[in-house]
């Protein structure tokens, strides 16, 4: 669950001990903007990037006209040391994007630990 209440979900497919990538699917947000907000202004996305640092920030392709966007897109995290993984969190934000002359509006966030995502595994 996001923040402010939406809910986005994510999927992390099971990943080999030595492997040096995590693979994260996200699916779809659900119940981002209430009702009365105008389709025509919503143009979501999903931001996903490593703390600390910030690292291998990538975004969604921005979804239009949707209070429930469905992504299903894969992000692919390179490089991640297995001694350092422990220690990464995973920053996913949803955001609206604005247009040229609006600024992006955030709609929720969450960090989540990366061992907390692994534990399964």
């Amino acid at each position: 669950n996001l923040h402010k209440g939406a809910t986005l979900e994510v999927e992390h497919p099971p990943t080999t001990p030595n492997a040096a990538r995590l693979r994260v699917r996200v699916l779809a947000a659900e119940a981002l903007y209430n009702r009365q907000t105008d389709l025509k202004s919503i143009n979501c996305c999903v931001a996903l990037y490593l703390n600390p640092g910030k690292q291998q920030k990538q975004r969604s392709t921005i979804i239009k006209n949707s209070r429930n966007p469905v992504f299903n897109e894969d992000f692919f995290f390179d490089a991640l040391p297995q001694a350092q993984v422990k220690n990464l969190a995973m920053k996913i934000k949803v955001v609206n994007k604005g247009t040229s002359l609006k600024r992006d509006v955030l709609l929720g966030e969450r960090e989540v630990l990366l061992s907390e995502l692994l534990a399964n595994l």
